[in-house]
């Protein structure tokens, strides 16, 4: 699925080449991240949880109500921030990352009750692995969080701001926006087994391979071992091992993509 903004389509779907076979308007436009859970998608869309069916369309939540808000009155997220950071889905519950008050907001997903705010300092995106492990972006860090939110394993990611993630039993997949870098790491050893990106001259055209991104938004892997990035004007999958490009998805208004 891909936000889309400019083209006043906040979702489509892409089959597994890349190929967009399905688009979905919806009222609210602003979808800062979508996760699955069970038959349906759970998305943060402006200060709000929603659910949203495999076919696009908005439906209630467990509870009936049409959202679950997620930001108290007063609370403010970091300058710059717009909307929360991450979330993901783990557990019947939806935890979401709140830059700024660098908290996880844990909430039930059946009732939208808070269960708990997690401390984490410099808390960025969140990611659940097959294994039911939640990772999170701390600083310039990764780390697994424990049932009860404290830090379990903490890895250095090895880049200046990370931003995004994507996790798997095997493989985190950590994404810079702002020097364009991916970083694999081992899930248990933390090992970083390659950094993918590199800088280019302002006045070149970008190279044409996986290992030069525009922009990027949005990392995700899908169950091959594909890394689906998601950049300014396109979706690609990428082997993540050589940086060979599997597809791309071309299109004028990409924004961000979740498998």
């Amino acid at each position: 699925a891909t936000v889309y903004d400019e083209a006043g389509i906040p979702l489509r779907f892409h089959a597994a080449s890349g190929q967009s076979y399905a688009g979905v308007n919806l009222a609210e436009k602003d979808i800062w991240a979508i996760a699955f859970a069970g038959d349906v998608f759970v998305a943060g869309i402006q200060n709000g949880v929603s659910r949203i069916s495999l076919e696009g369309e908005r439906i209630p939540m467990a509870n009936g109500a049409e959202k679950y808000p997620i930001l108290a009155d007063g609370e403010k997220l970091a300058e710059g921030f717009k909307f929360p950071a991450g979330l993901a889905v783990l557990g019947g519950k939806v935890h979401v990352a709140l830059p700024g008050p660098d908290i996880v907001r844990v909430m039930d997903l059946k009732t939208g009750a808070k269960i708990g705010d997690w401390r984490l300092a410099g808390v960025r995106d969140l990611a659940s692995d097959d294994a039911g492990t939640l990772w999170a972006i701390s600083g310039t860090d990764v780390v697994s969080l424990k049932q009860d939110g404290q830090p379990d394993r903490r890895f250095p990611t090895g880049l200046k701001a990370p931003r995004y993630l994507a996790a798997t039993a095997a493989r985190l997949a950590i994404c810079d926006r702002e020097s364009a870098r991916i970083a694999i790491l081992d899930t248990k050893t933390g090992q970083v087994a390659k950094v993918l990106g590199q800088d280019l001259p302002h006045d070149k055209w970008p190279l044409v391979n996986g290992n030069t991104f525009l922009d990027p938004r949005g990392v995700a892997f899908l169950p091959d071992g594909k890394l689906l990035v998601s950049e300014a004007g396109r979706i690609r999958a990428i082997w993540p091992d050589n940086a060979q490009v599997a597809f791309t998805a071309e299109s004028n208004f990409m924004d961000a993509a979740v498998p």
